[in-house]
């Protein structure tokens, strides 16, 4: 797919617009959290930038694989391509690092992501269970 938007990757969470989500701030060093990598994701238009959602991923540096924990763009900038590229700027900015993988999780329920992850190479490994009482 052609690159149709300039997108940045800004390595911090800016203090101005959305604040990211609550999950993300409970790891236990904030974003200084060793090969935790937080970005802003913003995009140009019209030689303005624009904050559209946030990616954040730790990484293993011994196994060489990372962990997809939290990608999210904001409502008015889904399903329009955003999603394939940010995913394209974090697998090479990971492959530049020498990380050869990237796991993530998706709810069952969830069929929309489960195929958008799919389309973009993403394969099954396994399910999570529950059991409520």
């Amino acid at each position: 797919m052609p690159k149709k938007w300039p997108l940045t990757l800004i390595s911090h969470w800016k203090k101005p617009g959305k604040s990211p989500p609550r999950k993300q701030w409970a790891i236990w060093q904030g974003i200084n959290t060793p090969d935790n990598y937080f970005y802003t994701i913003e995009r140009e238009e019209n030689a303005e930038h624009e904050q559209i959602g946030y990616l954040w991923y730790p990484v293993n540096r011994e196994d060489r694989f990372a962990w997809l924990d939290g990608i999210e763009l904001f409502a008015p900038f889904q399903n329009q391509g955003y999603g394939v590229e940010v995913l394209g700027l974090a697998e090479v900015q990971l492959a530049a690092q020498g990380i050869r993988s990237m796991s993530l999780q998706v709810a069952g329920t969830n069929q929309r992501a489960q195929r958008f992850y799919q389309r973009n190479g993403y394969k099954i490994t396994g399910y999570n269970m529950k059991k409520n009482w």
